[in-house]
């Protein structure tokens, strides 16, 4: 793709063999996932890297509601210790389920 020769705000992205906006489009990703693998191979180029993984940890917990409305026996729902999860939620900033990254 000739448009991936060039990039606009930056070049953390075309420093990599393959770009993952390239990787993304040959692997038919959906977009959740494809923004997670975008994020996660520039977290610690541009933003910091709360900021970043903070993106990613948003998309992941969409791609798990979407999982978890999903009819099939395969897919459980994990078991949470719901007092280290509180605990974390309040040492990132997340408390009440928003995220001021």
């Amino acid at each position: 793709m000739d448009s991936l020769k060039r990039q606009v705000g930056g070049s953390h992205y075309r420093n990599f063999k393959i770009q993952p906006a390239e990787f993304i489009i040959q692997n038919d990703l959906p977009w959740s996932v494809g923004n997670c693998i975008k994020y996660l191979c520039r977290y610690k180029e541009k933003g910091t890297p709360w900021e970043v993984l903070g993106k990613v940890q948003h998309y992941v917990e969409m791609l798990l509601e979407e999982e978890l409305k999903k009819p099939t026996e395969k897919i459980k729902k994990p078991d949470v210790d719901s007092a280290r999860h509180e605990a974390y939620l309040r040492q990132t900033g997340c408390e009440g389920g928003t995220c001021d990254f």
